[in-house]
């Protein structure tokens, strides 16, 4: 009994018109499915409309709609039904939600936006309970049938061309609509429920902590494995030498041989040269020319290799004489 007068509470007062009318359609049958169907039949037969942009209503809001403007959208046939049927004593309420959506075909979803939301109307029935009344389906059924988005452009012909024309641009959203939701899904969603429901689909629908544990060790040792290979492999990549680099080393080991001390990492070419040409001053020479070759076959054009094996002759010429002495 709360709740009934709960659902059936109406403002002191206001709205008169509309109580007048509800007394009417039940006086000669005060069935509430009688009822309920009179008062669908008021916005069927005086010629209401959808529409997205509606005037403004006053004080006595549902008489100015039923009677005066006969212009709204969901929420104001829902409300407007709802005080029509408590005015006749049947319990009612507003209830919002969405209704239809956009198919992705892509990811075989429903796309459902903030233009598919909806409110209809609920009506108490001591034989059924809570029973779905939407007025709406007598003013506008292709807004039941359609959505909004759909019923929003219809009657447009310029809006419907444009968008026939850009059919490929709507795939394309789509499309991309699908990766957004995959990767919400897939990564920023990852979580216990849908690791569960990945190694269900790879059969291991009921597994012990044990074996989730086991699963865990053997996939981490392949990863690690795989990291192993795959590092070595690029770093030998990485530490490829150059003909010319080669054929300076061996310049260099031939003076080491002879006691020069060995060219430092930090040391340049140029440097190095120098101070081998000072502890060797009988190839002095013939150490400059090495350099020079070298500087060009490394860093210089050389399409034809002429300088790379003008570099090689020269090293395989170098025999440095033995070390001797700088003068104090």
């Amino acid at each position: 009994s709360a709740q009934r007068a709960y659902y059936l509470r109406l403002p002191e007062g206001y709205n008169p018109r509309t109580r007048t009318l509800m007394n009417e359609l039940r006086a000669d049958d005060p069935s509430p499915k009688t009822v309920i169907q009179r008062a669908l039949n008021v916005f069927t037969a005086d010629g209401y409309f959808y529409t997205l942009t509606p005037p403004a209503l006053g004080q006595n809001s549902v008489d100015d709609f039923i009677f005066e403007t006969k212009e709204g959208f969901c929420e104001h046939y829902a409300s407007a039904f709802a005080v029509m049927m408590r005015f006749a004593g049947i319990p009612a309420r507003v209830v919002t939600g969405y209704q239809g959506g956009e198919p992705n075909p892509f990811g075989e979803y429903y796309i459902v936006r903030e233009s598919n939301a909806h409110a209809w109307t609920e009506v108490w029935l001591e034989d059924s309970g809570w029973i779905r009344v939407d007025p709406i389906s007598a003013v506008a059924p292709e807004r039941i049938s359609l959505g909004l988005s759909d019923t929003a452009t219809r009657g447009n012909a310029n809006v419907r061309s444009a968008l026939g024309r850009l059919g490929w641009a709507r795939q394309a959203v789509l499309a991309w609509d699908a990766v957004n939701t995959y990767w919400n899904r897939w990564v920023a969603g990852y979580g216990p429920a849908l690791q569960r429901t990945l190694l269900e689909k790879l059969g291991f629908d009921r597994l012990r902590w044990a074996e989730i544990l086991s699963v865990a060790i053997f996939a981490t040792i392949g990863m690690l494995v795989a990291f192993a290979v795959a590092f070595a492999y690029f770093s030998r990549r990485d530490t490829h030498v150059d003909a010319a680099q080669t054929q300076f080393r061996k310049f260099v080991q031939r003076a080491t041989k002879r006691g020069i001390p060995s060219k430092d990492p930090f040391e340049g070419p140029a440097v190095y040269g120098e101070r081998l040409a000072k502890a060797l001053p009988a190839n002095a020479r013939q150490i400059g020319a090495i350099v020079t070759a070298y500087l060009g076959a490394r860093y210089e054009p050389d399409a034809n290799g002429i300088k790379l094996e003008q570099l090689r002759a020269l090293v395989a010429q170098f025999k440095p004489s033995s070390k001797t002495p700088a003068s104090p």
